[in-house]
């Protein structure tokens, strides 16, 4: 019996998986195309694993990310808001900063820019 996309190997036999992904499926749509970025992915990550995502480009790396970086930076959201936790996202994505009370931008080695974000979005909110 075999699923489409699945990946699922314990580092350990009492590994405990941390994150789970069931039949994760990505379709982008341009007119009548249909792009299949992600192909009822099933994916296991464990506790204290440092898994990689290997594969070409075009493979769904970067689109499964991407989904799974949502869903990390709503935890990192209500944890942060929650338990009061000092956070620090590093990003080049501008979209994921404006989760942020305030937003320091680096360029050239230096911080060339401290502000605070007035308008600052819930991560469910963002889209990249």
């Amino acid at each position: 019996m075999s699923d489409a996309g699945r990946i699922a190997s314990s580092p350990a036999d009492n590994a405990k998986a941390a994150f789970r992904v069931r039949k994760l499926t990505k379709i982008y749509r341009t007119g009548e195309v249909e792009v299949h970025a992600l192909r009822g992915v099933v994916i296991d990550l464990y506790e204290g694993e440092m898994a990689a995502l290997l594969g070409p480009s075009g493979g769904g790396k970067s689109t499964f990310l991407n989904i799974i970086g949502r869903l990390v930076l709503e935890a990192l959201e209500a944890v942060n808001r929650e338990l009061g936790t000092t956070t620090a996202l590093i990003t080049h994505n501008a979209s994921k900063a404006e989760i942020a009370h305030r937003i320091i931008r680096f360029a050239d080695g230096a911080a060339v820019e401290v502000r605070v974000n007035e308008t600052r979005r819930r991560a469910r909110e963002l889209e990249w």
